[in-house]
């Protein structure tokens, strides 16, 4: 299946994949795929989609070629031209795949997915010129890219034979020389530059002026929760806000908890300053539109705000800050579950010579969910966040030779983090999100609280809702799974004594 996928996000549909009312969809044939196949699997094909659209522009323009002006042709060399990078990467993906057989979907999501906001933009440009886009639709792409403010392009002012593509480098080239004036770039310097060079020194620029490995740092420290001390510290301080409905007061009362911690800790006031908290809807844009049950609390609605130099604007977009924020919250998330499990943990303990203490039970639970929310946050932090950002930092300070390079390595690692830490898979997401909920529930639930009646039935829903769930996420864990990354020292984790692979639960058999 894995090589007709790939030859259908190369344009060539077939019984497994076919286009249905324009866009690529799996076929009747393989209607029987599990969840988790089939949310990857939209993905990547929305990723076809897109694709096939520009092919079939490219081919009606050739059909017609003796008739077509050379503006329509030059712009049809460049849509073919710009696809060329896209194509090399299916090439590269089939050829480490026929090297080893082991490597899965989620590999090809990984390799691929970084493309599709560029293929969407190549996509919106030929609906357009079948008069097919909205402009609201494409200032929502605009803003998406995050190309906004005083210099934005007006879109119904674009010539008709000037692509959408050359529209943007324009927009580029224009910033970057902003940034050059802005830098006090010796006078005369862009009558001596070639176009091709400029992302070159912009690349300098941005190392330079704008202190780039200093501010990635202080986006693994704070949206990538590298400074573990300083957010186990501040959730416990916070905990009482934390379970509240989102407010301004509580929002000034928070940033001042973190703040306080932070100088506990001895972090530079300049820092500090520079880092925030806010309020934002994590279930808006990025495609996110799971919907939370329940009430809404201040936890829900967390996100980092980190003042970056203008600079950094040029790789730490508003698309790829709300991409780290939603990997800010996923950690937190298993944070807060720590926290309560160890609160848990110690309560019980101090009530055993009371009697009050849980049954046998309800301790193996409390030790099965100490068991995966520790390797879950080891798994998250170490194999996927710390193996990422060394790599992005060896390539942006080694390997990269412009701004493109520069561009590539970032994109690339933070692809790499939304995939291994299952952002792009909605139901592994979902599955874990209600682990970690469970767990919280259940540890507030015996906190030593009574647990006749009503109560103790509570507790057994709880350990029965976590088990099953479990139980769910190793399976679908393993069929995403290759026989190497990180996701499988997780499963290895998870299944170090083979319990889950040789007994399957009383509820599946």
């Amino acid at each position: 299946m894995l090589h007709e996928l790939l030859f259908a996000l190369k344009g060539h549909s077939g019984h497994i994949f076919t286009v249905q009312n324009g866009k690529l969809k799996v076929g009747n044939s393989m209607r029987m795929l599990m969840m988790d196949e089939e949310a990857v699997l939209t993905d990547l094909l929305e990723l076809g989609t897109h694709f096939i659209h520009v092919q079939e522009f490219l081919k009606s323009q050739r059909d017609i070629q003796m008739r077509k002006s050379q503006y329509v042709q030059y712009m049809c060399e460049i849509l073919d031209e710009e696809l060329k990078e896209y194509r090399k990467a299916i090439v590269r993906v089939e050829r480490e795949m026929k090297e080893d057989s082991s490597l899965s979907l989620t590999f090809i999501q990984e390799q691929l997915h970084p493309f599709l906001p560029f293929l969407k933009g190549l996509s919106a440009l030929v609906r357009d010129k079948s008069g097919e886009e909205t402009q609201r639709e494409r200032e929502e792409e605009y803003e998406r890219m995050g190309v906004k403010g005083n210099v934005t392009l007006v879109a119904s002012q674009i010539p008709s034979f000037v692509p959408q593509s050359t529209a943007d480098k324009i927009l580029f080239l224009g910033r970057t020389i902003s940034l050059f004036e802005a830098s006090n770039a010796p006078h005369g310097i862009f009558s001596l530059l070639s176009l091709f060079s400029f992302p070159l020194h912009l690349q300098e620029l941005i190392m330079k002026e704008g202190e780039l490995v200093k501010t990635l740092k202080l986006v693994k420290d704070f949206y990538l929760v590298g400074r573990g001390d300083l957010f186990l510290g501040f959730l416990s301080s916070a905990a009482p806000l934390l379970s509240q409905p989102p407010s301004p007061d509580l929002l000034r009362e928070m940033n001042l908890l973190l703040q306080l911690e932070g100088e506990k800790l001895g972090l530079n006031e300049s820092i500090l300053e520079r880092f925030s908290l806010v309020f934002s809807d994590p279930l808006e844009g990025d495609g996110h539109t799971r919907t939370k049950q329940g009430p809404v609390l201040a936890l829900d609605l967390l996100a980092p705000q980190l003042d970056v130099h203008h600079l950094c604007g040029f790789l730490l977009t508003p698309h790829a800050l709300g991409t780290y924020a939603r990997l800010f919250r996923f950690l937190i998330r298993i944070h807060w579950a720590q926290i309560h499990i160890k609160d848990a943990w110690a309560m019980n303990m101090s009530l055993r010579n009371d009697g009050e203490v849980m049954d046998m039970e309800g301790w193996r639970c409390l030790h099965g969910m100490t068991f995966l929310v520790k390797n879950l946050q080891s798994y998250i932090q170490a194999d996927v966040v710390e193996s990422h950002m060394a790599r992005l930092f060896h390539g942006i300070t080694q390997e990269a030779a412009d701004y493109d390079d520069m561009k590539h390595f970032h994109e690339s690692a933070l692809a790499g983090m939304s995939a291994h830490a299952f952002l792009l898979n909605p139901h592994v997401e979902e599955c874990l999100e209600t682990i970690l909920s469970a767990c919280v529930e259940f540890s507030l639930l015996v906190r030593g609280e009574d647990q006749r009646g009503r109560k103790k039935e509570e507790i057994r829903l709880k350990e029965d809702e976590f088990r099953k769930r479990v139980w769910f996420l190793f399976e679908l864990l393993m069929r995403l799974a290759s026989s190497q990354g990180p996701l499988l020292k997780f499963l290895l984790r998870l299944d170090f004594n083979s319990f889950f692979s040789l007994h399957p639960p009383a509820f599946q058999q």
